[in-house]
């Protein structure tokens, strides 16, 4: 069964977030243990666990998704981010943060 009909959307519907939009309404409140506006369009797996294909498959999907991932330090000084996934391959990130600001959160340790 395919995600929107399972969500309860139109066929069509295509989930194509805006970053802003997914800091706002997916980040920072799974960050504060709030609800999500939609389950499932957002998945908990470890991205550097397997190729994409095999993420995709393990979690029911052909098309393409979207997943919370922690970052996995890769150098001793915490300067360099890990992006391989299974020694196959690796994950090309687009950027870091937006505008050039990091996201805080108040009250969260590190913030």
């Amino acid at each position: 069964m395919k995600v929107p009909r399972m969500l309860g959307l139109p066929p069509s519907f295509l989930f194509a977030p805006k970053d802003g939009d997914v800091i706002a309404h997916y980040l920072l409140p799974r960050i504060l243990g709030q609800p999500l506006p939609l389950d499932g369009l957002i998945l908990d797996d470890d991205a550097l666990s397997a190729p994409p294909w095999e993420l995709l498959e393990r979690n029911r999907r052909r098309e393409g998704a979207f997943f919370f991932a922690l970052d996995q330090v890769k150098s001793s000084n915490g300067s360099r981010q890990k992006c391989t996934c299974a020694g196959v391959g690796f994950w090309n990130r687009e950027r870091t943060c937006i505008d050039g600001k990091k996201l805080r959160v108040p009250g969260l340790a590190g913030a």
